[in-house]
């Protein structure tokens, strides 16, 4: 039974074999096609087998004769020297790489139909030993009319028959020229000029020398007929002496002479002539001014008046000031003579060897008629020398004769006040972020973070000072009993506010005031946020428009205030009572000064003498003439108590008195000045406006008549346009004593007017006014 094997067809079973198909077109699977991996064949490699075959090797320092065609020299070069160095073996364009001979070597150049028959031109043979190749550069000649350069460019070159040393190899071994066919003293063919070798560097002689062969000496060059005759009639000749100003004037007269005609310069031109040589970019500057104000537009220049002493010129260059409207011009008057009179202006323009002849050279400004005080006419405007440079003064004096008077004062002559810098005030604090942040962005074009005293955060975190504290005027009747406590955060300067809840009183206890900084009056900065100097018992503060009285505080707070003033702390009312009733002083009107008089004669202990050392620092911060009874009060630190012996004669001492009537009066002037502030800023005006509105008032009851609207900085209002304004304007319901006090407190005797800029000061400084300022200094 025959099965499909035996008529040449496989099994289903069993997978074709590649000798299976056949040889057609798609079915050759040796095909580039058929393959996975397409890398690129490497033609670049070293082969380095482990024993490398031996090659003949020469010793260094054997004399070798290269002449022969038995001494493979250039085949065996790179084994040779590689061994000789004891490197690897590697390729000769590897470690021949950075190996050149350098030859020096001449040739004859017939020279046709000259007096001259050859030239000897000097060249120099490069033989690079990596590839065999050779170049031929010549040097340049100074006056040879030889450009000199690249005679042949590096390429291998074939041996000529003509060579002596060239023949053998180029017939058995050597396709081109080799370090065989180098010798001095030799000549090698190359293209068809023969090359005399004479010489070669140290290293090529070293190179050589390495491969047991050395070179022979120098040789000199061939003497060049021609350029050593031209050298020698060179420098037979004598040197040409270059022509001074004289003999160009004497050559000059001479053709002139010759000629016909006479040009020559007078002596007088000569003189000019030569100062022009001498004086050249010698300047002498002056400072003039220029008194212009009475025309319409005028104002009062400045100008530099520049005089060359070359040619007698005059330059003006106008100095403008910043800012004041004048567009700086290249020149106020172009160098030119500056002519004193009008005839004399059409000659400005002569030449300097004319103006000796031009009946108008006087009327033209010389070196001596510009002198300090001095007035000049420039084409109508007068200006007036007040002022000049060091090289000035100097040249006048030694060259002139003349000595330069002091510089004028032109400020005090002239009535110019140098003008303040305009005040700088940083912008209000837009409640986003932090105020020192927001404060910073003004200051520094580059943003940082504020810094924080971490010292001070380290020292009184978690410090505390607690005070109890009520309105100090009411708005209302039940707001009276409203009790409210205090507390400042020595870590960071912030005050918390809160109410104490009472039964049946209708308020509701709680957070009045979050945590936060609180502005003492307007303006940046930490030095206008209330500090813990301002909180003590009977202190009066305004934290967010609400005055509160400070009643209680304590015993952490008290401890704190004796420690920061330096205070002991055992110091107290009855510790005084105690020692005055010993001293049997009961009076409280007593000089402080002599109840320190008295109780050193009484012999006081370690307490007493505290005592006493607490008042005469007491008595010395405030000036002297205090009395007892301020030094108890301040003391207990409550201004209202008073020793009991003394409650029914309760009178306060004058200065105690004064602080508080100027305190009263601050706290009605400012309330009514914040009463106007609410105002500007509900109807969405300026303070330059304002400003503006009061001015135009009557200024009395009598005089009807107002400034013009303008918010110049010198134009002020009186009380009477101020408070007319307060009441017409505003419609402001102030009460008879802030009246009284605001016209104490901002219009004193000493200043009844109030200028623009003095007017936004006060408003910037009572618009968020807190803590009064208290009744005694520290």
């Amino acid at each position: 039974m025959q099965t499909l094997r035996d008529h040449g067809v496989a099994s289903p079973r069993s997978m074709p074999t590649v000798d299976d198909v056949p040889k057609a077109a798609g079915n050759n699977w040796n095909d580039n096609a058929f393959k996975t991996a397409h890398k690129r064949k490497q033609f670049f490699g070293v082969d380095q087998p482990n024993e490398p075959p031996e090659r003949p090797v020469f010793k260094v320092g054997k004399n070798v004769d290269l002449s022969t065609p038995d001494v493979p020299l250039a085949a065996s070069l790179n084994e040779v020297y590689q061994q000789s160095l004891g490197e690897a073996t590697s390729p000769s364009w590897l470690s021949l790489d950075d190996k050149v001979l350098r030859f020096s070597a001449y040739f004859r150049e017939t020279v046709n139909e000259s007096s001259e028959t050859d030239h000897i031109r000097k060249v120099l043979i490069h033989f690079y030993n990596s590839d065999n190749s050779i170049m031929i550069s010549e040097p340049a000649v100074t006056n040879s009319g030889i450009q000199g350069g690249v005679l042949l460019r590096r390429h291998k070159v074939a041996p000529s028959m003509e060579n002596k040393r060239g023949t053998r190899s180029a017939t058995k071994a050597a396709p081109c020229i080799t370090v065989n066919d180098f010798e001095i003293g030799e000549e090698i063919t190359m293209y068809g000029r023969t090359y005399h070798i004479v010489d070669c560097d140290a290293a090529t002689r070293d190179f050589y020398a390495s491969l047991g062969h050395n070179l022979g000496p120098s040789l000199p060059y061939p003497t060049d007929q021609y350029f050593t005759e031209y050298r020698n009639r060179l420098e037979g000749k004598e040197p040409v002496r270059k022509m001074d100003w004289e003999d160009r004037d004497i050559k000059m007269g001479f053709e002139q002479a010759v000629m016909g005609k006479t040009f020559m310069h007078t002596p007088e031109e000569i003189a000019k002539t030569k100062r022009f040589l001498l004086d050249d970019k010698s300047v002498l500057m002056f400072k003039a001014i220029w008194e212009d104000r009475d025309s319409p537009h005028g104002d009062l220049r400045t100008f530099e008046v520049r005089f060359f002493l070359c040619d007698d010129t005059i330059e003006v260059i106008e100095r403008v000031k910043p800012n004041c409207g004048r567009n700086a011009g290249r020149a106020f008057a172009f160098r030119r003579r500056l002519p004193k009179t009008k005839d004399a202006a059409a000659h400005a323009f002569d030449l300097t060897f004319k103006q000796s002849k031009d009946p108008n050279s006087g009327r033209f400004y010389g070196a001596e008629d510009l002198v300090i005080g001095a007035y000049i006419n420039v084409y109508g405007r007068a200006l007036r020398l007040w002022d000049c440079d060091p090289f000035t003064r100097q040249h006048c004096r030694n060259v002139l004769g003349v000595e330069q008077p002091t510089a004028i004062d032109v400020d005090k002559e002239y009535g110019i006040a140098p003008k303040p810098p305009p005040p700088n005030y940083p912008p209000p604090f837009n409640n986003f972020g932090t105020e020192e942040d927001s404060l910073g962005n003004w200051k520094n074009l580059v943003l940082k973070p504020p810094k924080q005293d971490l010292r001070r955060w380290m020292e009184f975190d978690g410090k505390l000072l607690r005070f109890r504290a009520k309105f100090r005027k009411p708005p209302t009747s039940e707001d009276a009993d409203r009790t409210f406590m205090i507390v400042f955060y020595l870590g960071d300067d912030t005050i918390q506010v809160g109410e104490v809840a009472m039964r049946n009183s209708g308020m509701v206890g709680g957070c009045f005031l979050g945590r936060q900084r609180v502005k003492k009056y307007a303006g940046e900065g930490p030095l206008c946020n209330l500090t813990w100097r301002d909180f003590y018992v009977g202190a009066v503060v305004n934290i967010g428009g609400h005055i509160f009285e400070l009643t209680e505080t304590d015993e952490f707070t008290r401890r704190f205030r004796y420690q920061k003033y330096n205070l002991p702390y055992g110091i107290n009312e009855d510790v005084v009572l105690y020692y005055l009733a010993q001293w049997q002083l009961t009076d409280p009107n007593t000089d402080l000064q002599e109840v320190v008089a008295i109780g050193n004669t009484q012999e006081p202990d370690e307490t007493g003498r505290t005592l006493l050392g607490l008042m005469e620092m007491y008595n010395a911060d405030h000036g002297g003439g205090v009395c007892m009874k301020d030094f108890v009060q301040a003391i207990t630190g409550d201004a209202k108590r008073a020793l009991p012996e003394c409650e029914v004669e309760y009178t306060d001492s004058p200065s105690l008195a004064g602080a508080k009537a100027d305190r009263r009066r601050q706290i009605l002037a400012y309330s009514g000045a914040q009463k106007l502030q609410r105002e500007i800023t509900a109807r969405g005006l300026t303070l330059a406006d304002v400003h503006q509105l009061i001015t135009t008032l009557p200024v009395s009851k009598s005089d009807r008549t107002g400034n013009y609207a303008t918010n110049h900085l010198h134009v002020q209002f009186n009380s009477y346009q101020f408070f007319a304004a307060c009441h017409d304007m505003f419609r402001l319901d102030l009460d008879p004593d802030e009246v009284e006090a605001m016209q104490q407190e901002f219009f004193p005797p000493t200043n009844k007017t109030m200028p623009l800029q003095s007017f936004i000061t006060l408003m910037n400084r009572v618009k968020d006014y807190g803590g009064l300022p208290p009744l005694k200094p520290k």
